[in-house]
């Protein structure tokens, strides 16, 4: 299901089949590598979200941003760059840019005005031409009123309007918007009753499946999937709208070991990928079957608990286990093994699928709301009272400087995840081990089994 038809199921369903309707405007960026389209998307859209280097064919994937000129709200469409050359990843970046000039009301056809117009760009503008698509024709990489000279030969291009702007600058740009809303229905209805989003980040190391577990979930070819590790080098995100839930998935790129070689891009990519971790809700750590866990693998769950994020472990390309005969006995197994590598996860639950058949997925859609209501949980305050003397009746608290550690009362005070203040005398004599006890034994008293848990501790000293 494209963009486009998954936002007309939600518009119907929340506003109801309203006269006058009218969707938000969706504008995709498209171009050859390197051109700007990325910087220009950040521009529009008024934050970073998409990587920028200089460097051609960092952005693969379709990336989705919500924008806002003079109070008309608009979607904007970020795509690979469009290779011209022959081959196999080449044509999957092709069918993400079809995809993304089909959702779209207006392309904006990005050209280079240092480097120039090359003869391919004349040939790809007269199949736009073609379309049914408003195609608007902006120069890039035009940095002041001295520059204007350039866009001259762009006229080639078959078109009277041009518009020369720099992305990286600012210049011009307001007056491209300026036309873009123009241009746009008169009528609109952008106000949406909204639902709590759960944002989901896919992780892991590269090739695992992460982009294809990606695109069974959102149910279309969303993101590039390639034999070729670190394929995904941008987070890559989109909502979803199940019953009673609304979803916003984000596919990151693969983490692998640093090394000395690892290149600027990587980097970069890396650093989205623990960002996505940080702003999500839940994370769903991807573990290949057939290799098996590495250390990388638990350095990433390790980052995901630290943030106190929801974390769910799946064990992908499970048709290949065992020539597809993966039996209960095996997936002990992987659970055991899995439990022993991962001891300060062990509340994670733990699923088996294939992204590639789409075996197990479904139970995804099982774990992921369970998680979030136990996240998202408000706990009276006697009953964590209550938890927290079975604690100490389970075990002492340790002695601090010849002082027993007293908890006076706990309290909740906040959720996603479920945090509580405790307040003691001395907190600052708590051992990490037992810290680690309290976490393990209030989940289990208050039925926060499969959650993150958060405690903080006040100190308060006993009046005289």
């Amino acid at each position: 299901m494209s963009y486009r038809q998954r936002a007309a199921k939600t518009n119907i369903n929340s506003l109801g089949n309203q006269e006058g309707y009218i969707m938000k405007p969706v504008i995709a960026i498209v171009g050859r590598p390197n051109v700007g389209k990325s910087t220009l998307f950040n521009r529009i859209i008024g934050r970073r979200q998409a990587i920028t280097l200089n460097i051609s064919g960092v952005t693969r994937d379709r990336h989705y941003g919500q924008a806002d000129w003079e109070g008309r709200e608009f979607t904007c469409i970020d795509t690979g760059g469009l290779l011209f050359e022959g081959s196999d990843l080449a044509d999957k970046i092709r069918q993400q840019i079809d995809v993304a000039i089909q959702e779209a009301d207006f392309v904006l056809f990005l050209t280079d005005g240092q480097s120039g117009l090359l003869p391919e760009e004349m040939q790809w503008a007269q199949t736009l031409r073609k379309g049914s698509k408003k195609v608007i024709y902006v120069v890039n990489k035009i940095d002041g009123p001295h520059h204007e000279d350039r866009i001259t030969e762009f006229y080639r291009l078959g078109t009277d309007t041009l518009f020369s702007i720099s992305a990286e600058h600012g210049y011009r740009v307001n007056d491209l918007l300026d036309a873009l809303v123009q241009m746009f229905p008169s009528k609109s209805v952008d106000s949406q009753l909204k639902k709590e989003t759960l944002r989901v980040a896919l992780v892991g190391r590269p090739n695992v499946g992460k982009s294809s577990l990606f695109n069974q979930l959102i149910g279309e070819e969303r993101a590039v999937v390639h034999d070729e590790p670190g394929t995904t080098r941008d987070v890559v995100n989109t909502v979803i709208d199940w019953p009673g839930q609304s979803y916003t998935f984000l596919d990151t790129a693969g983490i692998r070991r640093k090394t000395q070689k690892s290149s600027l891009v990587e980097r970069y990519s890396i650093f989205k990928t623990l960002r996505a971790v940080e702003q999500s809700d839940i994370a769903m750590l991807i573990l290949e079957a057939q290799t098996g866990l590495q250390k990388q693998d638990a350095h990433l769950c390790s980052y995901i608990c630290e943030n106190y994020r929801g974390v769910v472990i799946v064990w992908n390309k499970w048709d290949l286990v065992n020539n597809g005969e993966g039996s209960v006995r095996e997936m002990e197994k992987y659970a055991a093994r899995t439990l022993r590598a991962f001891p300060f996860a062990s509340f994670a639950p733990i699923l088996f699928l294939s992204a590639k058949t789409g075996w197990g997925v479904q139970d995804v859609w099982k774990v992921l709301p369970m998680l979030f209501r136990q996240m998202k949980t408000k706990i009276a305050t006697s009953k964590i009272n209550e938890a927290l003397e079975q604690v100490v009746a389970l075990r002492e608290p340790p002695i601090y400087r010849q002082y027993p550690i007293r908890f006076y009362y706990g309290t909740q005070t906040g959720t996603c995840p479920p945090t509580f203040t405790i307040f003691a005398n001395y907190p600052q004599g708590l051992h990490p081990a037992y810290h680690r006890f309290m976490v393990k034994t209030l989940r289990e008293s208050l039925g926060l089994h499969e959650s993150p848990l958060k405690l903080k501790f006040q100190a308060r000293k006993r009046r005289k």
